[in-house]
């Protein structure tokens, strides 16, 4: 699918608190995760080399793989609440005027509830709501339904992405282990005579849909039962991933020449890296929030997103691009104003 979106803009982007989750090091998560061989694992050459290459140092969990579920704990709709109170301080007037708000998850609390109605009632909001899903690209294709959404008559959207994919982390899953962690953002959207999305590009592969997914239905049958994230015939998928990451940055540019900015979800920092050197991107029109937060699925983009957005000028280019779970992918070519 390939679209274009003018008259809309990105007014403000705003993450959730992190101080609010545990801030721990890759060692920590290893240690607490997995007693029984965490330590051994560490002094491995082996694992030593692939801690490096994931280079995720830190990040923000709200719950630790494989011990009980403790009572009172953060979830994604608190974080999302988070991510909204605090773009609420500086743009109250813009979010008591919205006409739609869309909440992006893949691992919110109350899969049966329109969590972008309850976030609406939590923070006394009044908007259309409705949620989407469409795995790690979903935070993306949020951002280009709000465009859709504005370019048919409304004025303003909230898209608000959460995650706490640590609750879905199986420790026996080594390289998710070593990677995940939680977090929140939110992206304000209004109209605009100015800018616009160029370039809107979405898909799905959905013959390795089942290569990474959640087996066992909801609610669990069962207390024993494994609500986590299980690994199929992963090596297919793992190939196209890693094909399809580096096909979509071309096919967004179409040859229009390297955006001013850059912005995508992170799975690990070698990925990152290799596009960097691949591509001749320069390491300061991009920010890499992986070794810092590590792969917090929907909002990663957002993550960094906010980490560089006041310093957009008016007439640049950003490129925001994800490829996740599903399969599927989004990316948006804009135009700052």
């Amino acid at each position: 699918m390939q679209l274009e979106i003018p008259g809309v803009r990105i007014v403000d982007v705003e993450t959730c608190d992190f101080g609010l989750m545990s801030r721990l090091d890759t060692a920590a998560v290893l240690r607490a995760a997995r007693p029984a061989d965490g330590a051994r694992y560490l002094a491995s050459p082996v694992a030593r080399r692939l801690v490096a290459e994931l280079g995720v140092e830190t990040r923000h969990l709200t719950h630790m793989p494989g011990q009980g579920a403790r009572p009172g704990r953060l979830t994604a709709f608190d974080l999302a609440c988070s991510a909204v109170e605090r773009l609420a301080a500086r743009r109250g007037d813009e979010l008591a005027r919205l006409d739609a708000l869309i909440f992006v998850s893949t691992s919110n609390p109350n899969p049966c509830n329109s969590q972008a109605a309850l976030l609406a009632e939590r923070r006394g909001l009044r908007a259309s709501c409705f949620d989407l899903k469409a795995g790690c690209s979903g935070g993306v294709l949020g951002v280009a339904q709000g465009a859709l959404l504005i370019r048919a008559g409304c004025e303003r959207v909230l898209v608000v992405m959460a995650e706490n994919l640590s609750q879905l982390t199986s420790p026996e899953d080594l390289r998710m282990l070593l990677t995940v962690g939680d977090g929140a953002a939110c992206v304000l959207l209004e109209r605009s005579v100015r800018g616009g999305f160029r370039r809107v590009l979405h898909g799905t592969a959905s013959e390795h849909s089942g290569a990474m997914t959640i087996r066992t239905p909801f609610p669990p049958p069962t207390p024993e039962a494994r609500y986590v994230y299980e690994i199929g015939d992963a090596g297919p998928a793992r190939d196209f991933l890693h094909q399809r990451w580096r096909s979509l940055y071309r096919e967004s540019l179409d040859g229009s020449g390297p955006p001013d900015w850059w912005f995508f979800h992170q799975t690990h920092a070698g990925q990152v890296d290799a596009l960097l050197r691949e591509q001749g991107i320069d390491p300061s029109r991009t920010v890499n929030v992986v070794s810092s937060h590590g792969n917090m699925g929907t909002p990663t983009f957002a993550v960094a997103m906010a980490t560089a957005f006041r310093r957009l000028r008016p007439g640049q280019r950003y490129l925001l691009q994800a490829v996740g779970g599903g399969i599927s992918w989004c990316s948006i070519v804009a135009e700052h104003a």
